[in-house]
């Protein structure tokens, strides 16, 4: 497996980053502002990043609650362009995200072996935010 050329959580904080700064969250607009930072550098090994990484990055803050979809809307080339904007609490959840990125991974991965049906997900779920939120009380 070829070595990762980039950060994930350095680039998640950096869409949030831009976002919070105002700028349009597309992926064209995002990939070129990074790509732009990273051209100014000092590094001496400059490794742009693509659309599809930040695609990718894009769901994952979308699944954890940072960014949601604003509008959809056509390009001059009749292509589609998505439109995202960060969550209320998308610096919060980044941070907590990015704090626990191990645990909170190591769960998914426990909880995938498990082979659980939706129902019985809901209800497990339901049932460690009940312990949790008894930890919490005590």
């Amino acid at each position: 497996m070829p070595k990762k050329l980039h950060n994930k959580l350095e680039l998640m904080g950096e869409i949030i980053n831009l976002g919070v700064k105002g700028e349009e969250i597309t992926i064209y607009n995002i990939t070129r502002k990074i790509n732009q930072k990273m051209k100014h550098s000092e590094l001496s090994e400059k490794h742009y990043v693509g659309e599809q990484t930040i695609s990718d990055i894009f769901k994952e803050l979308e699944r954890i609650g940072c960014l949601k979809l604003k509008s959809k809307e056509k390009t001059k080339l009749g292509k589609e362009k998505k439109i995202y904007e960060l969550t209320e609490d998308a610096i919060k959840i980044l941070k907590i995200y990015e704090k626990y990125y191990q645990p909170i991974h190591k769960i998914i991965k426990i909880l995938n072996e498990l082979n659980l049906d939706n129902e019985d997900k809901k209800i497990l779920l339901k049932i460690l935010s009940n312990i949790i939120n008894g930890i919490k009380n005590k």
